[in-house]
Formats: C-alpha cells, sequence, structure tokens
C-alpha cells in the first residue's frame, strides 16, 4: 500500500526551505525558548555565523560533527547552522554518561562539538564550539552544490551485540516528513511545542516540520517539571497549537487530566502500543482536534504510519492501529521468504519510500540486512503486524529481541555485552518487564567471583558506559542462568522467578489509616461495601471461582496486615478464597426489603482491618434478583480500584459461567513494589525538604475552618464520626457553560469548579484565606490504572479570595495554587500534617473534589448484575466535603457532611450557593466576588432523589478522594 507522492526537488535541502520561510516573513517568531526568543531573520543570521565559524574550522560538505545541547533556542540555531554547512549533525543525549558519549563521538568520527559554555567535557581530539559565539563572523559562502541525498543528522540507536549504530538520515528523508504532511496540519503563525530528547528523532519533527511551516518551536519544560494536573493549563497558556507525546507520557497525562489536550489542534503521540481504553477516555473528554497515533522507526525519519483517533475509528478496537502510510511512503507486509501475506495474515512490516534512510553508518552487513533493494530501497523494520479489512496496519510486536523504554530503542545484547566486559558477571541475561511509564528492565546475572556488593558495583560500571535508560534497575544474582531444553537461556523462568508469603512495608497512606483505626476503632468509615442487584439467580460456584480469580491476579485483596518489630507491615498470602456468607430472606414478608435492610445495616458495620481484606455476602432466591454484597477494607483498595475490582469481577464470572477459563491477565507491576518503592521515596532528605518547606508555606492557614458560624462551642473531633452525604443535580445546560467557560478562560473545569467552591466558602465561613483539600488519584504511571490498591493522596490548595475581585482573577489565582499544590501531589499527607501541625484535621477540615467519570464504567457493558450502589456506612472522614461529578447526564454535586458539625438546611445552602455562583460568571466571568449571588432564584433546591444507577456512579468514584 502507497500513500500519495509529491515531487522533491533533488537540489534543496531542509535548509532552503527554512530560507523560503525568511524571506516569507524574516519577523515572525521562530523560537519562543527560555534562553530567548528569535524571529526567522535572527535565527538565520545567528545561524549563518556559526555555520561561518564551523567553516572556519574546516567543516566541509560530508563532514560530521555533534551537538550537545539539550532543547533551547541555541539548539536550533546550531542544527541549521550545520545543516546550511553540507554536514550532518550528530545528536548528543544530554544526560549520558562521558563513555556512551566518547563511544558516539568516535563511531561518529565527530572532531568537533558544537555545546553550551558549561557543556559536556569532551574526549581528546575533539574540540568544541561553544555557543554563544564571541567571536566576529567570518565571510562564509554556502556550498555551491547540493544533493538531497546528503546526511542531515545520523541518529545512534541502541546496537544488538555491542556499541550503539548510527542512522544516516538525508535531507531527502526530512523533506518526505515535512512536505504536505498527511498527519498533521502546521501554518505560518502555529506554535508547535518542543519537548523531546535531542538524541530522540521526535526531534526531527518538532524542529524541521515547524520551521519548514513558518511556525514558531516553543520549548516546554522537561516532562518530569510539569505535574499530572498542570499540562491543560501550560498548553493553552503557551498557546500550543501541535505537539508529539510519546506514549508512555501520552498515557499518563491521559489517565491523569484527559481534558488536559483540549486547546491544541493536533496532538500526535506514538513509541509504543497503546491502550484504547486511555485513546477513548481522552476522545470521552475535551479532545484535541484531531487525536493521531504515528509510528516509525529511525530508519524511517520518525514517522513512517499514522491513525486519525475518532470516537467512530477506535470503537470496539482491541487496539489502536498504527495506521496508514504517510505522504510519500510506501508499506509492505511480507512472510520469512519475502512474499506478501494475504489480508488478516500476520507478516513482518518493510517500510519504502523517500522517507527511508541510507544505511547505517560503516556498519555495510548490518545495512544490507535490513535495508533492501527491490525497486527502491525498503527497510525491514522486524515489527510484526497485520493489515486489517479497511487497510489500516495493526502493531503486533516484535521480530527479535528489542524492546522500547520510555520511547527509546534498546537492544538487551547490548546490554548483556557491557556487563559482561565489566568482569564482575560470568552470565547474565537482561528483559524488560512491565509498560508504559513503569515499564523497566531487570536483569539476572552469574558472579564471576563471589562479592557481597555485586548489583551496585554492576549498576555503578554500567552507567559509566551505558545512558541511564539503559541500566536495568534490578539486578537478581542466580547461581546460574535456567536453560530451555535447546540449550537456551529460558527468559519466561527468570521472569516468572522475580514473583509464598512476602512481608512488604505499607505505604505512607496505608500506615496513615493503620494508626487512624488503632486510634479510633470501632468506625465504619474505612469499609467499602459494594452491593450488587444480581440479574436473576447468582450461580455461587462461579462467583465463588471468579472471586477467587480476582484475588489471585490482585495482591492487595490477600494480604493482611501484622506488626513486626514495632512497625505495621503487610503481609501478601497465597490463598484466593475469599470467606462467602449466605443468608436466607425468602421467608420474610418482602424478601427483596428485607435483604435490601439487611445489606444496609452491614455496610454500617465497622470495618476492621484484622478482618479479611475482602468479604462477600449472598441473599439467594429474591423475587428482584439475588444480592450480593462485597466488603473491602480501605486499606487495600480506594474507589479507583473497586472500578477495577468489578470489572474483573464480572469478566471472570461470564468466562466461567461459558466453560472457559478465567482470562485476568498478569499484571505488570504489583502494589507492594509501589509501596516499597513510594515508602523510600518518603524517607528521602529531598521528600524532607519539601514537606518542611510546603509545611512553612502553609504554616499560617492552620487550624479551623468552618463553614457554620453560630455561636456556641464546636463539638470536638473525636472517635468515629457520624456523617451523612446528600446529592444536588445541577442543569445539564450548566454544566456545558462551566466547560465553555473553562476554554474561553483557558484553564479547567476542576479550576473553575474549584474557584467556585472557594467562594462559598469564603462566604459562610468569613475568611479570606483558608485551606482547602483535595485528593489525587496518584496513579501517575499508566500501569497502575488496573492494579488493586490504595493510592490516593490527599493534597491541600491554599485559597485567598477577595470581595473587590474579579472573579476571572480569582479562577487564574486558583488554578495557579492548584498547579502549586499538585506539583507537590506525591508528598505524603501524614508527613506534611505532622510538619505543620501535631493535630491531623488542623490542617484541613473541608475538602473539595472533581470526579470525571465513574469507576462503575469499567465493568463494560453486560455485567452480570442489574444495579450497583455503595450503601451509605454513616460515617465521614472530613468536616464537610464536597465532590463535583460530571457525568454523561451533566453535573452532580455531592456533600458529604459530619452531622456533629453542620446542619442539613446549611448543606443544602452551600450547595445551592456553589450552583449560583456558577450560573453568575457563567453569564459574567468579570463578576466581582461581593456582587456574585448567595442563591439561586429557586432557594435551596433539595437535593435530588438520584436512581441507584447514578448513586453507585457517584459513590465509587468518590471513594478515592477520602485516602
Amino acid at each position: 500500500m502507497s500513500a500519495s507522492v509529491l515531487p522533491l526537488r533533488v537540489h534543496r535541502g531542509i535548509h532552503h526551505l527554512v530560507a523560503d520561510r525568511v524571506a516569507d516573513g524574516p519577523d515572525r517568531p521562530a523560537v519562543a525558548a527560555p534562553d530567548g526568543d528569535l524571529t526567522y531573520q535572527q535565527l538565520w543570521d545567528r545561524s549563518g555565523d556559526l555555520a561561518a565559524a564551523l567553516a572556519a574550522r574546516g567543516v566541509a560538505v560530508g563532514d560530521r560533527v555533534a551537538v550537545a545541547l539539550d532543547r533551547s533556542a541555541a539548539l536550533v540555531v546550531a542544527l541549521l547552522a550545520i545543516a546550511r554547512t553540507g554536514s550532518a549533525y550528530v545528536p548528543l543525549d544530554p544526560s549520558a554518561p562521558p563513555a556512551r558519549t566518547a563511544v558516539v563521538l568516535a563511531e561518529a568520527g565527530c572532531r568537533l562539538v558544537v555545546r553550551g559554555r558549561d557543556g559536556i567535557a569532551l574526549p581528546d581530539g575533539v574540540t568544541a564550539v561553544e555557543l554563544p559565539l564571541v567571536e566576529t563572523a567570518a565571510s562564509w559562502q554556502p556550498p555551491a552544490a547540493f544533493d538531497t541525498e546528503s546526511p542531515l543528522y545520523v541518529a545512534f540507536t541502541s546496537g544488538s551485540t555491542g556499541p550503539p549504530k548510527g542512522v544516516l538520515v538525508p535531507h531527502r528523508a526530512v523533506l518526505r516528513l515535512v512536505t504536505g504532511p498527511s498527519y498533521c496540519r502546521i501554518g505560518p503563525g502555529d506554535r508547535v511545542a518542543q519537548l523531546a530528547n535531542p538524541a530522540f528523532d521526535a526531534t526531527t519533527f518538532e524542529v524541521w516540520a515547524t520551521l519548514a511551516a513558518g511556525a514558531t518551536i516553543v520549548v516546554l519544560p522537561a516532562a518530569g517539571e510539569v505535574p499530572i494536573g498542570g499540562w491543560g493549563e501550560l498548553l493553552a497558556r503557551r498557546r500550543i497549537v501541535a505537539m508529539f507525546l510519546t506514549t508512555a507520557l501520552f498515557d499518563l497525562i491521559a489517565r491523569g487530566e484527559p481534558t488536559a489536550f483540549a486547546s491544541l489542534d493536533t496532538l500526535l503521540f506514538g513509541g509504543e502500543t497503546v491502550d484504547p481504553l486511555v485513546v477513548r477516555r481522552v476522545l470521552d473528554a475535551q479532545p484535541p482536534a484531531r487525536l493521531v497515533h504515528v509510528y516509525g522507526p529511525t530508519e524511517a525519519t520518525t514517522f513512517a504510519t499514522y491513525f486519525d483517533c475518532t470516537a467512530e475509528t477506535v470503537s470496539g478496537r482491541e487496539r489502536v492501529p498504527i495506521g496508514f502510510p504517510l505522504q510519500q511512503t510506501s508499506l509492505r507486509v511480507l512472510d520469512g521468504e519475502r512474499r506478501a501475506v494475504a489480508m488478516g495474515a500476520e507478516g513482518e512490516l518493510w517500510i519504502g519510500g523517500p522517507g527511508v534512510a541510507l544505511g547505517y553508518l560503516d556498519r555495510p552487513e548490518a545495512t544490507a540486512e535490513r535495508f533492501v533493494p527491490d525497486g527502491g530501497l525498503w527497510y525491514r523494520t522486524g515489527d510484526r503486524v497485520r493489515q486489517r479489512p479497511d487497510g489500516a496496519i495493526d502493531f503486533l510486536g516484535r521480530t527479535d529481541r528489542q524492546v522500547k523504554l520510555r520511547g527509546f530503542r534498546i537492544e538487551p545484547g547490548e546490554i548483556e555485552a557491557a556487563a559482561l566486559a565489566t568482569g564482575l558477571v560470568s552470565a547474565v541475561a537482561v528483559d524488560k518487564t512491565g509498560d508504559g511509564v513503569l515499564a523497566h528492565l531487570v536483569g539476572f546475572a552469574v558472579a564471576a567471583e563471589p562479592r557481597p556488593d555485586l548489583t551496585s558495583a554492576l549498576s555503578a560500571a554500567l552507567h559509566t558506559s551505558l545512558p541511564d535508560y539503559m541500566v536495568p534497575t534490578r539486578w537478581v544474582v542466580l547461581p546460574q542462568l535456567p536453560l530451555t531444553g535447546t540449550g537456551k537461556i529460558d527468559r519466561v523462568q527468570l521472569l516468572a522467578s522475580v514473583g509464598g508469603d512476602r512481608t512488604a512495608p505499607l505505604s505512607t497512606v496505608q500506615e496513615g489509616l493503620w494508626f487512624l483505626e488503632a486510634a479510633e476503632p470501632g468506625t465504619a468509615a474505612y469499609g467499602i461495601p459494594l452491593l450488587l442487584r444480581w440479574s436473576g439467580t447468582v450461580d455461587r460456584a462461579a462467583l465463588a471461582g471468579a472471586l477467587a480469580a480476582v484475588v489471585a491476579r490482585h495482591e492487595a485483596l490477600r494480604t493482611t496486615y501484622r506488626v513486626v518489630d514495632d512497625h505495621p507491615v503487610q503481609v501478601v498470602g497465597t490463598n484466593a478464597d475469599v470467606p462467602m456468607t449466605v443468608i436466607d430472606a425468602t421467608d420474610q414478608p418482602d424478601p427483596d426489603g428485607a435483604a435490601q435492610s439487611d445489606a444496609e445495616l452491614r455496610a454500617r458495620e465497622p470495618a476492621s482491618i484484622a478482618a479479611p481484606p475482602l468479604r462477600c455476602t449472598v441473599w439467594p432466591g429474591l423475587p428482584g434478583g439475588d444480592l450480593v454484597l462485597l466488603s473491602v477494607h480501605h486499606i487495600a483498595v480506594d474507589g479507583w480500584s473497586t472500578g477495577v475490582l468489578l470489572a474483573d469481577l464480572a469478566t471472570a464470572y461470564r468466562a466461567i459461567l461459558a466453560g472457559e477459563s478465567p482470562d485476568l491477565p498478569p499484571l505488570p507491576v504489583r502494589f507492594t513494589d509501589y509501596a516499597t518503592s513510594e515508602r523510600q521515596q518518603a524517607a528521602s532528605a529531598a521528600t524532607a525538604r519539601l514537606v518542611a518547606e510546603r509545611a512553612a508555606e502553609l504554616s499560617d492557614l492552620v487550624g479551623e475552618l468552618s463553614l457554620d458560624r453560630r455561636p456556641g462551642p464546636r463539638p470536638p473531633v473525636t472517635g468515629p464520626r457520624a456523617g451523612e452525604r446528600q446529592l444536588y443535580e445541577l442543569d445539564p445546560a450548566l454544566w456545558t457553560d462551566v466547560q465553555e467557560l473553562a476554554r474561553r478562560l483557558r484553564t479547567t473545569p476542576f479550576g473553575v469548579l474549584l474557584a467556585a467552591f472557594a467562594v462559598v466558602v469564603r462566604r459562610w465561613s468569613g475568611r479570606a484565606e483558608f485551606l482547602l483539600g483535595t485528593a489525587v488519584a496518584n496513579r501517575d504511571e499508566p500501569e497502575l490504572d488496573e492494579v488493586v490498591g490504595l493510592f490516593a493522596n490527599t493534597v491541600p490548595i491554599r485559597c485567598t479570595v477577595a470581595d473587590d475581585q474579579p472573579f476571572t482573577a480569582l479562577c487564574a489565582a486558583a488554578a495557579d495554587e492548584a498547579l502549586t499544590a499538585l506539583m507537590l501531589s506525591s508528598l505524603p499527607y501524614d508527613q506534611l500534617v505532622s510538619a505543620a501541625t501535631r493535630e491531623r484535621a488542623a490542617l484541613v477540615q473541608v475538602v473539595f473534589g472533581f470526579l470525571f467519570s465513574p469507576a462503575a464504567a469499567r465493568t463494560g457493558p453486560n455485567p452480570p448484575w442489574t444495579e450497583f450502589t455503595s450503601p451509605d456506612t454513616g460515617s465521614v472522614k472530613f468536616d464537610l466535603a464536597l465532590f463535583a461529578e460530571a457525568g454523561p447526564d451533566g453535573l452532580t454535586l455531592a456533600v458529604e457532611y459530619d452531622t456533629a458539625r453542620y446542619r442539613r438546611d446549611l448543606v443544602d445552602a452551600i450547595a445551592d450557593g456553589t450552583r449560583a455562583v456558577l450560573a453568575a460568571v457563567c453569564r459574567d466571568p468579570e463578576a466581582a466576588i461581593g456582587a456574585l449571588p448567595r442563591s439561586t432564584p429557586a432557594a435551596r433546591t433539595a437535593s435530588t432523589d438520584l436512581s441507584a444507577q447514578q448513586l453507585a456512579r457517584l459513590v465509587a468514584r468518590r471513594k478515592e478522594h477520602t485516602p
């Protein structure tokens, strides 16, 4: 299959297209970066100065010049300057160790490196050209002749058995990428994000596609510097029109802030396989105008295929295709004999067209193996694919051992060779486990000589020769490596071995909850009841089997808690059986009503950490369908986890009824792995410093925040707290208006809702400054989405509300404060409380949360139950909490409150006041806070009597917001 072919002028390079844009608009912005903004004329002038300096040092057509610069205006200047000399640039990874950099420089034959004043150290024989230049530009003439087959850059990828391989990418290939792009539309004045590591070939798109279009390169902060909840605000504020993300980062942002990309015209993502559920989550929220899944090896110049993701194109798909060929690109799917396979059959993907690179630098054998002349040059990708009836290509995996990690191609053989070269091991095997952001490398080693510090010494040695992402994060020392019957290393057995009872520390959130229950026994607040009305009669044997399958998959559901050496720990067991109690209510006058009442009473029973983490109660033989109550302790799950639990239960139950084995795939990461890692991070000096700094910032607001200013003493918070929950539906049109207001203000619905609630808190509390708590799911890594466990964390947000302040200013300030808080969202809440105050309740008493989609939706379209509710436990954890849930029918406010501290009529007024403020600011966002109404014309609309399904959606999601 082929895409349209556009003629390429054979005597023009990519820099000639940039020259055209300079002539079109010399004063148009070319680069916006922390080290300075450049117009197209300034960029051209500075690159000319650098080209002259390089020419003065002997750089000529066909040479190679290394670039050791991070993302910046200087980087763009350097790349353009080298292109203008007719030589090729070799981008270096700024984070690579010196030994790795030396290998790349030697392989590339570079004698010059363009770097900053405080740039990397260079090996002997290599000279630096430092930016900014201090020398006067010499006279310089560009090369008289030019051939688009000339290399533009050399990109180094991991080598399977030794040093990295350099891919020679010509101007012709980059011209194919940027000429009439089918995957993206960029025009003059558009702003395109630069986020990729300069050594990663996404930089080719970010720089050259942008400059060729006369658009602006906008250098963004490093991905690790932007909190997950801050991406939407950042992209809107920087007015980004188009950007590329690795699949891992796309997953991370999409799961945490699915509306983050709403301001974009085009979002490209690729590099690894993507979960269709994540794509649908973005499409169901506020998607960019165009969401495109792209694919392409370095040897085919950044992108070779693309797939437009829409609600229609991804509906019902088990995987998101890599799609269709880019412009001027041809694809073949061939078998091992190089014959075309039938439609739908599996084969290897071959890529042809002007986007194919020249081959590998000084690697004729590797070039001959992968770059095949056959009516043009074709690249054998080594990727297993199949073509769908609609023509789209599905990616199925690799034909070799190559893996992708954080968007980088890695050959485990290169790591194994480097490990053997240290002399510390006599045998070694390296493999990848997990996916996405949580993916990591694990190494298995046989010591050459016994030594207690083998793993640390081996890691230290590898860090001197390999980039950080290629050093395994975990080592397992074995007496010998297991072999298969054919004498090969048994990699399946090795990976299975890193899986009886195990002891692990509690996460900091778990430990806080453990101590709370120890101090306040007898509360139902930390029990999570899930009540299911079955569709007819439940097959109890199938239910028991399905529960066992779920527990076997999720270790948190077979974990108990005990004290070892005066510290609470979690003990992961191997028993997957779930205690099941069967209660006969059929002899009652109203069996359904009696069973429902019994279930609601059991939901209010105190939850105990000493009890099994998951228990099941069944009321069979009911006219309206059997009732099933699942009782689980909050120390084992959060609200997000309930959706995972129910989805897996539905899948396993249906499979058993069909006579099949439950198909629940193993998880890429265990909760105890997360807890151990989180615990280590929490104990670090860096966390202690951040906690102390944040506590000092909040110390002036420590104290009680009450929205009830009636005279008289307030009841103390002691022991279990009785509470109620009230629900209020908002007009669907108002939710639409709130989303539109967020778009106009370049913020998120969370920011608008937070600001509106802050206005209400200001009025009822009488305080102009206060703290509101909010909760984060704390599942920043995509693989954690499918893990049952307690991840949620509470974050305090500082709010300042002035009566003469326009709402737009408050909204912007609230968004900034929320962003500041979210940047520190991994700080353990209990450590923050301890540092700021001696009383846990003194830091946050009032909570706000925004829930975008219900966890119940994860059970799929046809669960074996007809109703799902979470009965009220009659207990609360905060004085007052308002949660706004956005669903298909609009926005609903759920208010939970301590009945000893708040009256029902006051809670009604608080909810009504929030509704009134939202309606008013949607009409007039510039209205002063003091002029906003206190209530709606209807005044104190009564709480809505929601259906069981609506109640279930709210409660199941809301649970994750109360760690």
